[in-house]
């Protein structure tokens, strides 16, 4: 009899649960960034080049500009959906460098073959350190970094159109126009 009750008040608590996790979401801003290392340094690293192993890249190899640093894998399928905006991006000489995020090297040489790399640079983290340091969630994850190394946005999902002149290409510009560039 216990047993009847409680497979008819299960979904009733499953529901009113989700019902309060919707009315505290309701009325958030998506676009208000709470990522926790917005405005702080780069975490220090130092991983192998992708293209050239026996190099390392550190935080230090791309400070000097603003840049957006771009955390992917092959295994991502929303990193396959967004690479065509990032060759776009990075033809139109916005720097754009990688982060292979838990991935194989091999495979990330022949996707990036395949397909176009749109990276400067790529560092490997296949074991994901860096992506720790980050708060790294999943790919594809996306940091706009200014010319002292500091974090001045974060995006988690694929980048489209709408989102890279809405969104991310005003923060760029808006870097380049505060002398963000050496």
């Amino acid at each position: 009899m216990k047993f009847l009750k409680l497979i008819y008040i299960l979904p009733l608590l499953v529901f009113l649960g989700l019902v309060a996790f919707l009315i505290t979401q309701n009325g958030r801003d998506p676009n208000v960034d709470t990522f926790s290392m917005l405005n702080k340094p780069l975490p220090a690293f130092t991983l192998a080049d992708l293209q050239d192993p026996s190099r390392s890249l550190t935080q230090a190899s791309w400070q000097g500009h603003p840049y957006f640093m771009n955390v992917w894998a092959t295994w991502c399928t929303s990193c396959a959906e967004e690479h065509p905006m990032l060759q776009a991006i990075a033809s139109s000489g916005v720097p754009l460098y990688g982060i292979l995020y838990k991935d194989q090297r091999a495979a990330a040489l022949d996707y990036l073959s395949k397909h176009g790399n749109p990276f400067q640079q790529v560092a490997n983290d296949e074991a994901g350190s860096l992506g720790i340091d980050l708060g790294v969630t999943g790919a594809p994850e996306t940091f706009l970094i200014d010319a002292q190394g500091i974090i001045r946005y974060h995006m988690d999902g694929p980048i489209d159109e709408a989102t890279w002149e809405h969104i991310l290409k005003p923060r760029y510009d808006a870097l380049l126009h505060q002398g963000g560039h050496s």
